[in-house]
């Protein structure tokens, strides 16, 4: 083999060595790696949301007999102030609570307690809203008589949840 041939050949490995290097790092200031976007995931109602009013809910003033409207106004009332971000947005479905006597001072069960929604659908639609409703009126009221059912009807009247409080 001639001498030439071997100087060339040495010459044109170490210029394509030199090359690949300079590319590798020039590519790699290119791709190095960036930080991923954090993802957070968000639980919304299946087909509705609430829009949250401007104007404040009042709590009743009366002392007297509650209507089931005064009561889902003073449960909003508690909510906006205490609850979650999701549990204002289950509750602001909330229409009227039935078997609640009295007031918020002074208030007694009769028998089981039953949460309406505004709320339209099929049976168990709105689960997650009704679980939510459970979990903020337990958060506001407190059964002095021991396990009081607590049932969440939708505006058809099917049942999407309940619980002893």
């Amino acid at each position: 083999m001639d001498k030439r041939y071997v100087f060339g050949y040495a010459i044109t490995g170490a210029a394509c060595l030199a090359l690949g290097a300079a590319v590798g790092v020039a590519s790699s200031t290119e791709a190095s790696p960036k930080p991923s976007p954090t993802v957070t995931q968000t639980v919304t109602a299946p087909t509705a949301t609430p829009t949250v009013s401007t104007q404040p809910v009042s709590v009743p003033t009366s002392k007297g007999e509650w209507t089931p409207q005064e009561w889902a106004s003073a449960f909003k009332v508690f909510t906006a102030k205490q609850g979650t971000a999701q549990q204002k947005a289950a509750v602001g479905h909330v229409v009227k609570i039935k078997g609640i006597d009295g007031n918020e001072d002074d208030w007694e069960v009769n028998d089981d307690i039953k949460i309406f929604m505004d709320l339209k659908g099929e049976d168990y639609a709105y689960t997650s809203q009704a679980e939510l409703i459970l979990d903020a009126l337990t958060d506001w009221q407190e059964s002095r008589d021991g396990d009081v059912l607590v049932e969440v009807y939708n505006a058809n009247g099917s049942n999407q949840g309940s619980d002893y409080m």
